[in-house]
């Protein structure tokens, strides 16, 4: 039976607090490393379904829907804007880690602009990957109710089970990372209110040492 959902959950509440703790420079190499990990994996399956011309060639007509289904409306757009949002959402945080870089003016930006090119780049070749390994026709009857099962299943069709597998595993994982990120992003906030005053004065005090908000973490953590 396992630790159990609340076993694993405690356990890996106690991890990202740790971690969040030791400072933001481990933090951040944590999180790139298993961000990279499941991007990398995944830009993998990309290549080969897009070498091996998917089900019915590269799906180009995907990139303008509104030139070919008469359906496409205000409503469709609507729901791909949330979309967007929700996948987009976080390239913010770079901006509340200000006080813990060495070069703010200069490397805050650079994250910011950064973090929107490359997630713009990787979302757009990752679904074009996918409505072609799936077929244009096919992607929307299978790929919504495939969920984040569809990596195992063109990974089967296209490359190989075991593959498919790991790269589940990845994405799993990458909400630990999500976690420590949000961990991240809501204690620097907390730090930057008690600092101006708008939480009691405890909250923008940092660790002697890791230099963290270590008040603002255990008030998470709890």
């Amino acid at each position: 039976r396992g630790l159990g959902v609340p076993g694993w959950a405690l356990a890996l509440t106690a991890i990202v607090g740790g971690i969040s703790y030791l400072g933001i420079r481990i933090s951040a190499r944590v999180l790139l490393a298993l961000t990279a990990l499941g991007v990398t994996m995944l830009l993998i399956l990309d290549i080969i379904i897009l070498a091996k011309g998917g089900a019915d060639g590269w799906a180009w007509s995907s990139l303008a829907p509104w030139n070919n289904h008469g359906t496409f409306g205000f409503g469709f757009f609507a729901l791909g804007v949330g979309l967007a949002m929700t996948g987009f959402s976080g390239f913010e945080t770079a901006v509340f880690l200000a006080e813990e870089a060495h070069t703010p003016k200069k490397q805050v930006p650079t994250a910011v602009f950064g973090a929107v090119a490359l997630a713009a780049l990787f979302y757009l070749v990752t679904t074009f990957s996918i409505v072609t390994g799936y077929g244009l026709d096919a992607a929307g009857q299978h790929w919504p109710s495939d969920s984040g099962g569809a990596v195992v299943g063109l990974s089967v069709q296209y490359a190989s089970l075991w593959f498919g597998k790991v790269l589940l595993l990845l994405l799993a994982i990458s909400s630990f990372a999500s976690a420590l990120g949000t961990a991240n992003f809501t204690t620097r906030t907390a730090f930057a209110w008690g600092h101006d005053g708008y939480l009691p004065k405890a909250f923008g005090r940092t660790h002697p040492r890791f230099k963290s908000p270590d008040v603002a973490i255990g008030a998470l953590i709890a």
